[in-house]
């Protein structure tokens, strides 16, 4: 499909459901009458070499949807977390490795998306002192204007690709690598979703792109 230009309209921040997403109904997907692909992809970071350089930065993923027109809409569809709530207890990812990675998986109906990449900000802390406590604010998510542009195709799963921070400045897209690990990927998704070997897999791997701001 012919990748169309985006025009970025105004957009309101909308809460969202973080992924990843669990007991989907797969057979759904395979309803001739559906309109629902499943996409399947991964995000993380880079580990940083020598212990003690700072980690690369978490990044979370807006999902907004292409209309025909070309236009991004308003509507957020998904809200992907850099670091997941399961990290609690997944301190090396979903894969392990060099890489710090989670796996997510989640319908959207067929259709043109850009995944708007944000650089997550930090959470405010309450420290003990010697007469109280002591309340450090935190930081705001930085909007990075990368976006990262896919298709979906219902009555399958589409495989999009590995969105890796592979550098300390994502505010550029040269900090972000995109690769193809769908054996990998579709691995963790059959042992969460064993019935997803029975649908279709296509691969075409998210693409690059930069937000035009037309606040007209």
């Amino acid at each position: 499909m012919k990748i169309r230009s985006l025009i970025l309209v105004l957009i309101v921040y909308l809460s969202g459901c973080a992924t990843t997403v669990k007991n989907i109904n797969l057979d759904n997907l395979n309803d001739p009458g559906s309109k629902d692909g499943l996409v399947l992809m991964s995000a993380g970071r880079m580990n940083s070499k020598g212990l003690l350089s700072p980690p690369f930065p978490f990044v979370n993923y807006r999902v907004f949807k292409v209309g025909d027109n070309g236009k991004i809409e308003r509507e957020q569809k998904k809200f992907i977390m850099g670091e997941p709530w399961d990290a609690l207890y997944r301190p090396f990812g979903h894969v392990g490795g060099s890489r710090y990675v989670f796996v997510h998986f989640f319908p959207l109906e067929e259709g043109q998306y850009v995944l708007w990449a944000e650089e997550r900000g930090s959470y405010g802390a309450i420290i003990p002192t010697g007469t109280g406590a002591m309340f450090m604010p935190g930081s705001a998510p930085k909007d990075t204007g990368n976006v990262f542009i896919f298709n979906v195709q219902k009555n399958s799963i589409n495989y999009i690709g590995e969105i890796l921070t592979v550098d300390y400045n994502v505010q550029s897209l040269d900090g972000f690598a995109v690769n193809d690990e769908l054996e990998r990927d579709f691995k963790f998704l059959l042992k969460e979703e064993s019935d997803s070997k029975n649908i279709e897999v296509k691969k075409e791997l998210a693409s690059k792109g930069y937000l035009i701001r037309n606040r007209n």
